[in-house]
């Protein structure tokens, strides 16, 4: 084979590994892998002064329980401002919670909890995301 052939089959062998690689990232890349859980998701948005705090959990089929925590931290006082908890025994979960912030100050919405599958077997997982108002 030629050395143009075998440059040419290189780059196409090289082509379509990259192609193929996953193309969801997660927290600088990283794609975590969880034996109960789908899909987690959290968003912190600001309105004049006011913070909405979303969170989404999806669990895999099978899921029989979801439980947790969303907390709101004001990074620049090192106070809590806003904390929920839940339990449901949905395959998902889904919320937006509000709560008067102040402006210049950075906050940090996370969140921390439990997915259950079918034998009742837990599963931890976390996230967080930090933004200025």
């Amino acid at each position: 084979m030629s050395k143009f052939r075998k440059c040419i089959s290189t780059l196409l062998l090289a082509a379509i590994l990259i192609c193929s690689l996953p193309s969801v990232s997660y927290a600088a890349g990283v794609t975590p892998y969880w034996d109960n859980t789908n899909m987690l998701q959290i968003g912190l948005n600001f309105s004049d002064n006011e913070a909405a705090c979303t969170l989404y959990i999806s669990g895999k089929k099978g899921t029989s329980r979801i439980t947790g925590s969303l907390s709101l931290k004001d990074d620049t006082t090192g106070k809590r401002v806003g904390f929920w908890s839940f339990d449901t025994k949905e395959s998902y979960y889904t919320t937006t919670k509000y709560k008067d912030v102040v402006s210049g100050h950075t906050y940090t919405a996370s969140f921390g909890g439990y997915v259950y599958n079918a034998s009742n077997v837990k599963e931890y997982v976390d996230i967080s995301l930090t933004k200025e108002n």
